[in-house]
């Protein structure tokens, strides 16, 4: 039979998943299990198996603003989250200061599309669309769009 190897490999820089059998030759009365790197961290097998169906890492890490020419009067709750899957979401307070960071993680691979929800009855669009157009998540990947909201 071929060898195994007997330690995992180093993660991979991105942080994508890698999965290796642990043992060696002439351990036949030991059982071999699954070894998950991720992030540099080894995780067990039966730790790797709790992981949800589906889930293949993929973070999207951006940021929503507000430009206007006069301030806020009261802070502005906004709600980010995926279109196909509404249950995976951020709400962000927005006020004075500088564009605040939202973090959508563990998205299933494929095309997403974002939503952004305004939490309050004053009226804002969005200025900036391709935001909130198509993107690829894939394995490891990361997306870092820039959510721009403007007065009605």
């Amino acid at each position: 039979p071929p060898s195994r190897p007997s330690a995992p490999p180093a993660a991979d820089p991105r942080g994508a998943v890698s999965v290796h059998e642990a043992g060696g030759a002439g351990d036949d009365d030991q059982r071999s299990s699954a070894v998950r790197v991720w992030g540099g961290r080894t995780i067990p097998g039966g730790e790797a198996r709790r992981e949800p169906a589906g889930d293949c890492g993929c973070i999207v890490q951006g940021t929503i603003e507000v430009r206007s020419s006069r301030p806020l009067a009261d802070p502005l709750r906004v709600r980010v989250s995926v279109e196909q899957h509404p249950a995976l979401a951020d709400t962000v307070e927005l006020f004075m200061g500088s564009p605040r960071p939202f973090m959508l993680r563990g998205l299933p691979c494929g095309q997403h599309r974002l939503n952004v929800e305004i939490l309050s009855r004053r009226r804002f669009r969005v200025t900036s669309p391709e935001a909130l157009g198509l993107f690829d998540c894939s394995s490891g990947a990361l997306h870092h769009p820039r959510i721009v909201l403007e007065p009605r």
